[in-house]
């Protein structure tokens, strides 16, 4: 049985969502198939993550990884997004996620090695939940729509990206956050989507 493939999404696909693929192939490479895209790519990845990676984790990025387009993914599983204010990618997908990371870039060594940790530790929780069935189970379908408690939901991506013709806006950022109040309500009885 193939592995769900995770794509990590950020702007320039240079920090964050290269760190998030490499953790994830070193962590939870044996539940999860991960790659990484942005919306503006960068022509390299940042040197400090490359170098902090390389340092705490012996993973040399540059080796298997490079920057590159939502157009170079392959069919995603999860699409997690890192909390850039990135432009909706209306990639269709199961679980869409935002993790709400702080870009490092530009700052020092210790801004790097707190959203290495973040990501660490978000990237096995990511693990621990597919490995429990807590997410990707059947009643989860591959149009945006994500399985809450048994019950679907349209998120709010899709849904904005259907309300613009298929096409996303800068007025977008906040609908990812709003999607995490609809799983919150959701997962405690309420109804979701009655903010939007």
């Amino acid at each position: 049985m193939s592995k769900p493939v995770v794509a990590f999404v950020c702007v320039h696909n240079a920090c964050r969502s290269q760190i998030a693929e490499a953790l994830c192939r070193l962590l939870a490479g044996d539940v999860l198939e991960s790659c990484s895209a942005g919306t503006e790519p960068k022509d390299r990845i940042d040197p400090n993550a490359v170098r902090l990676m390389r340092t705490q984790y012996g993973v040399e990025m540059e080796r298997s990884q490079h920057p590159k387009s939502l157009e170079a993914l392959k069919p995603v599983d999860i699409l997690i997004t890192m909390g850039c204010g990135v432009s909706c990618p209306t990639l269709p997908c199961r679980l869409r996620e935002d993790w709400g990371l702080e870009d490092p870039t530009g700052c020092g060594d210790a801004a790097y090695e707190n959203v290495i940790q973040q990501i660490r530790q978000n990237v096995l929780e990511l693990g621990r939940r597919l490995e429990k069935g807590l997410i990707l189970q059947s009643s989860t379908s591959p149009n945006g729509n994500n399985a809450v408690g048994g019950r679907s939901v349209l998120c709010p991506c899709a849904q904005h990206a259907a309300h613009m013709g298929g096409q996303c806006s800068s007025q977008h950022t906040g609908q990812l956050r709003c999607f995490r109040i609809c799983q919150r309500k959701l997962q405690s009885g309420q109804t979701a989507l009655d903010h939007i």
